[in-house]
């Protein structure tokens, strides 16, 4: 009798830590993805084309988007209400007429109002290599890590060769 009273006591103790240990996550999305991002391992995209690189985070999947041309490429994270998106592109500088060398521009995208993004602008030679990264707004604390990347970001192209310098100025 009394081993059967000792398994039963026994038995519930373990079910009540099991439950203690299971316990509910309450934190926000948001909170979650910035925790998780604090560890988060980053990729590396090098372009063949014009040598540029960029750092994404690993879970980011790279997409395959229609008129895309040379120069251009795109990495997203699609979750339910959760997109994230870092786009790099190339184009020449006689589209930026009148902007600095290197710069940030930031807001919120058009007919989007949820969504902001960030980009860098970096000017080499007669082209400009532009870094955006697509944001649900009330995610700009939980992607800190992501934005210090931007901002600090130097795409680092290469000799990059004059027929493809001659397709993006057509």
């Amino acid at each position: 009798m009394r081993t059967l009273v000792f398994i039963i006591l026994l038995f519930v103790a373990a079910m009540s830590f099991a439950t203690m240990s299971i316990a509910e996550d309450n934190r926000s999305v948001e909170d979650f993805f910035r925790e998780t991002m604090n560890d988060m391992e980053y990729l590396t995209y090098k372009d063949p084309d014009f040598g540029y690189t960029f750092n994404y985070p690993s879970f980011f999947e790279k997409e395959k988007v229609d008129g895309y041309g040379v120069g251009h490429v795109q990495y997203a994270y699609h979750n339910g209400d959760v997109n994230l998106v870092m786009e790099c592109k190339v184009i020449p500088d006689s589209v930026m007429k009148g902007k600095k060398s290197d710069f940030i521009q930031q807001g919120i995208v058009e007919n989007m109002e949820d969504y902001s993004y960030y980009s860098h602008y970096v000017k080499r030679k007669n082209l400009y290599y532009i870094l955006t990264l697509y944001y649900p707004t009330g995610f700009k604390k939980g992607i800190y890590r992501m934005f210090t990347n931007v901002q600090k970001w130097n795409p680092d192209a290469s000799q990059y060769s004059k027929k493809l310098q001659l397709k993006l100025h057509r």
